[in-house]
């Protein structure tokens, strides 16, 4: 299936497994080894077609981290080991990441300035933030507020300096209607759903890509 669609489309970039180190904690290591091997063999057949597309999968760092339990109910130990495997197989164009760090520290003032230092002793290659954000308001047990939020628009770019950024997705730019029932990611949007509120970390990420183009 991935190779038929990399050879119609033709992609910049295809990412295979969205936050695997999930799979890699729920799963037994066969079962996850069996899924690196799976991996490597659709890197190699989407390049067959289609050398130019940047393949890669994605993982959730505070989880892999085994950071933020006492917001998520996640009790896992580190995962770092699946990171590494991966890595291993030398087809990895570049890491995805998927970052939330209200899941740990209740300001962007408050995240710790070696947040990613832990990430760099595994990964030192081209990286993505395939997702991230922060709350507009606080929906417990999960802190927020336009002035954090805004805050963390820019404080997301000095987390990962060390890294080359090939690009970085805030996960909303309109709140979603379903967010009722999941309060992790309820008011992550830059606006709101009808666009009527436009939050100031809106102008803030608009600048901060600016400056990056």
């Amino acid at each position: 299936m991935v190779t038929s669609y990399a050879q119609t489309w033709r992609p910049a970039y295809l990412f295979l497994g969205n936050e695997t180190n999930v799979y890699f904690a729920s799963h037994t290591q066969p079962e996850w080894d069996a899924w690196v091997s799976e991996y490597a063999a659709s890197y190699d057949a989407i390049k067959a077609v289609s050398p130019g597309t940047r393949v890669f999968t994605t993982f959730q760092l505070e989880h892999t981290s085994a950071l933020g339990g006492a917001t998520t109910g996640w009790t896992d130990p580190p995962s770092w080991s699946a990171v590494d495997s991966i890595v291993a197989t030398g087809k990895l164009d570049l890491l995805g990441i998927t970052t939330y760090p209200y899941f740990e520290h209740a300001t962007p003032a408050a995240i710790p300035a070696d947040y990613s230092d832990e990430l760099a002793q595994h990964w030192s290659g081209a990286l993505a933030l395939t997702e991230t954000g922060w709350l507009g308001g606080p929906h417990f047990p999960y802190p927020g507020g336009e002035a954090d939020q805004a805050d963390f628009a820019a404080r997301v770019f000095e987390l990962t300096q060390e890294f080359d950024l090939e690009y970085v997705i805030w996960l909303f730019r309109h709140d979603w209607d379903g967010q009722a029932l999941t309060p992790a990611v309820a008011d992550i949007g830059l606006r709101s759903n009808d666009g009527a509120l436009i939050r100031a970390a809106d102008a803030v990420w608009r600048a901060q890509a600016a400056l990056r183009e």
